[in-house]
């Protein structure tokens, strides 16, 4: 036994036993769900027509937007005005042209402090863990690994492929 670990009760792990089996039981479903889907799929006639165009559904697209305004500012400019803009892709690497490698060239992103602050953010994390651990309470842990490994990756990350 870890000196941290304290036995379950018998019903509590019972009751985690059940809800381990309930998930699993959830993810076969969906297995056979999926085989179901592609047994009709494939039964499907190959030449079928697609529908009429004017037939298909409406459709709402979400895009996520967050600190790219001129992605926004392009996509208002092309949806709602008519204004065609071609579309820029960043050469990352450098390549700009068929004949261009990749090999031996390192893509750099601009620096900025955002990453010393997601560093900052996984190392209060690591911090909460350790003040939880020793006040016995175990049950947000896990989830709190989740945020120390994303902040403290996406930061570290973030700086090694800075100018």
């Amino acid at each position: 036994m870890t000196p941290f670990a304290a036995p379950l009760p018998p019903f509590l792990a019972d009751a985690l036993l059940a809800l381990y089996l309930f998930v699993w039981v959830i993810f076969a479903a969906y297995g056979v769900h999926r085989i179901h889907l592609i047994r009709l799929f494939r039964r499907r006639a190959r030449d079928a027509r697609p529908p009429d165009p004017r037939e298909w559904p409406r459709v709402t697209v979400q895009l996520p937007v967050y600190n790219e305004r001129y992605v926004v500012k392009r996509l208002i400019e092309e949806a709602l005005v008519g204004h065609r803009s071609s579309f820029h892709r960043t050469p990352k690497f450098r390549i700009e042209h068929r004949g261009d490698r990749w090999r031996g060239k390192r893509y750099r992103a601009p620096w900025n402090g955002w990453a010393l602050l997601e560093i900052a953010i996984g190392l209060y994390f690591a911090w909460t863990m350790i003040a939880l651990a020793h006040a016995k309470m175990y049950a947000p842990l896990p989830f709190f690994i989740l945020y120390l490994v994303g902040f403290l990756y996406v930061g570290v990350l973030s700086l090694v492929h800075a100018r």
